[in-house]
This record gives structure tokens, sequence and C-alpha cells, in this order.
């Protein structure tokens, strides 16, 4: 039987903290933070309060699947979070920059910039 039109369609089976296996069908395109809300979503947990782990290693949600290095049919697991993906901890802090330039007189031209 001939794969569908497009290809690159892949399944990942996702363990649930209550013991209950969900299949997500993804594209290579679909970002691992969408599988582990469809999976939430499913069996009724927060995604905020979850990572995916495959093997040993906690996987980066940000990234697409064809990024994330899994195999086709791969295992995933729902751990709790090690730590927050939301709130101040993962915010920006902007500081000043001091910038410094040599004149061809050899004196030195500071200046302190705001972001």
């Amino acid at each position: 039987m001939a794969a569908p039109a497009g290809g690159g369609g892949s399944a990942v089976s996702v363990l649930a903290p209550n013991g209950r296996r969900h299949t997500v069908k993804v594209t290579p395109s679909t970002v691992l933070l969408q599988v582990l809300e469809e999976t939430c979503r499913r069996q009724d947990f927060n995604p905020s309060e979850y990572d995916l782990k495959f093997q040993r290693t906690v996987l980066d949600l940000s990234l697409q699947w064809r990024f994330a290095n899994l195999p086709n049919n791969a295992k995933l697991e729902m751990v709790p979070v090690s730590r927050s993906r939301e709130g101040p901890e993962n915010m920006v802090v902007l500081t000043p920059i001091m910038s410094a330039v040599e004149d061809t007189d050899n004196s030195m031209i500071q200046e302190t910039m705001q972001p």
C-alpha cells in the first residue's frame, strides 16, 4: 500500500500519568507542545504541569517533530514538569549595554545604552 500524498505521516504513543496510552498522529511540522496538549485534552490533564520524556531525556516542547530527532512510533511519557514554563523565571531581563571605543588620539569614548 502506498503512503498518503504529502508523506511524512507518523504517529507517537504518549503514556499519561494515569497509565493510559494515547496515540497522536504527527506531521514533520507538528510542534511537540501540540502533542502534549492533545494528550492532556484527551486525558483531562493540565499541559502546563507536564513535560514529555523520551527514554531518559526530557524533550524541548518548542521543537517541531522533524527536529526532535525521534523515531517513528516513538513511545513518549508524560512526566511532572521540573520547572514552570510560565512565570517570572522565564521572563527576559533587559540590562544596560556598555560600549567603549578607542578614538584615533588614544582617548576612550564610553557610552551606556538601554536596550
